[in-house]
């Protein structure tokens, strides 16, 4: 794991739609390293293909929730929640996400004396459920 993990720094903000209203930032959810997973990326290529799995370029590998041992790397609201819900800056509470609420992904590659490199940013909303039946 020394000379095989990513230096990658991800973090995850929580817009709701009452924080848009007034203006507010999103507020910071999760600061987790992608280094602190069990296994590096180069042992999940491994693992893939040694079961005869054939690795094209193009597919995805997924490593699972990327949570670290501090209270702030907790990386799914399950996890930030288990002591009970979740008390936004304004005030507002979650266990899990509503409409409205946006989640906002970001990521960094970091390593001492290298150019980091951002990821940019990826942004989704939970729109309400369509009525069933139609």
């Amino acid at each position: 794991r020394a000379a095989g993990a990513l230096g990658v720094r991800m973090q995850t903000y929580l817009l709701s739609t009452r924080m848009r209203a007034e203006g507010a930032a999103p507020a910071l959810m999760t600061d987790t390293e992608f280094a602190r997973m069990y296994w590096t990326a180069a042992q999940m290529v491994a693992h893939h293909g040694t079961n005869g799995c054939n690795l094209l370029p193009g597919d995805l590998l997924g490593s699972g929730t990327v949570s670290g041992p501090e209270d702030t790397a907790a990386a799914c609201l399950a996890e930030l929640g288990l002591g009970g819900p979740i008390t936004l800056p304004n005030g507002e509470t979650r266990r899990w996400l509503q409409d409205g609420d946006e989640v906002i992904f970001r990521a960094r590659a970091e390593a001492p004396g290298a150019v980091s490199i951002g990821f940019g940013e990826c942004r989704g909303a939970i729109a309400p459920a369509i009525a069933w039946p139609a």
